[in-house]
């Protein structure tokens, strides 16, 4: 009776250190591989200068959606001269070239005297012929807002902003009254649609891979998942200790 309670003893002890080996080695592959992650992603971070990863622009379309960036690409523009502006959120193009400046989303653009006049409802963009930017001016430079629409008359720039104003030099704004020939959107041609993608709602590489070494990209979850990674590191130490004396006294 007794060497069969001690057989049955035995049996049960090898059949938990062999599930505990199993756990052990399956546990000992998840912290691998994540180590393996945190140690390429530390890596690229520290180097991100060099690889240049703030520079790198992502425009997937379901990393976008992850994020919960919900901006679309234009499909329609605002043309003056022979040149197209595309412009959302994400920036301006003029003739599918950036234009270094913010300005949101155009509602139209006129030409005069080799210059280049880009409204939004609250802003007026001044532009130089090659797209270098003159000058900004801002709701308290302007007659009224919001500015609905954008136009020429007689070699004046046009705003709507409840009443119409004009100026000739973009400065001096008085009440105008007359015929204007308004700015209007148009469908962009295939070539304006295709430098248009570049518009697209996009994050920086550096970012992504800040989120992904921190775990911030999974959101409220990341911190439940560093949780998880954290226990199994733990149970692994445990049960690497727990074989290892066992070991010892055997």
């Amino acid at each position: 009776m007794t060497a069969s309670k001690s057989h049955d003893a035995r049996h049960r002890r090898r059949t938990i250190g062999a599930t505990l080996h199993r756990v052990h080695r399956w546990m000992g592959v998840v912290v691998s591989l994540f180590v393996v992650f945190l140690v390429l992603t530390g890596w690229a971070l520290n180097h991100a200068g060099t690889l240049d990863l703030g520079r790198i622009s992502v425009r997937t379309p379901w990393i976008a959606a992850w994020y919960g960036l919900r901006g679309e690409v234009p499909a329609t523009g605002h043309a003056a001269s022979g040149r197209w502006l595309i412009g959302n959120e994400e920036g301006l193009l003029l003739d599918g070239k950036r234009i270094d400046a913010k300005l949101g989303a155009p509602i139209g653009m006129v030409s005069a005297k080799g210059q280049f006049y880009i409204a939004s409802r609250d802003q007026l963009l001044i532009l130089y012929s090659g797209g270098q930017v003159i000058e900004r001016l801002n709701s308290a430079d302007l007659p009224g807002r919001p500015i609905t629409r954008i136009g020429l008359a007689q070699e004046k720039i046009v705003l709507q902003a409840g009443a119409a104003f004009a100026t000739s030099d973009g400065v001096s704004w008085s009440p105008y009254q007359g015929e204007v020939t308004w700015a209007t959107s148009q469908p962009l041609p295939a070539d304006q649609l295709k430098a248009a993608q570049i518009l697209a709602p996009s994050l920086s590489l550096e970012r992504i891979v800040q989120d992904l070494h921190s775990g911030r990209v999974f959101g409220r979850y990341g911190p439940l998942l560093m949780d998880a990674v954290g226990l199994i590191f733990l149970l692994l130490a445990a049960s690497g200790l727990w074989m290892f004396f066992r070991h010892r006294r055997r």
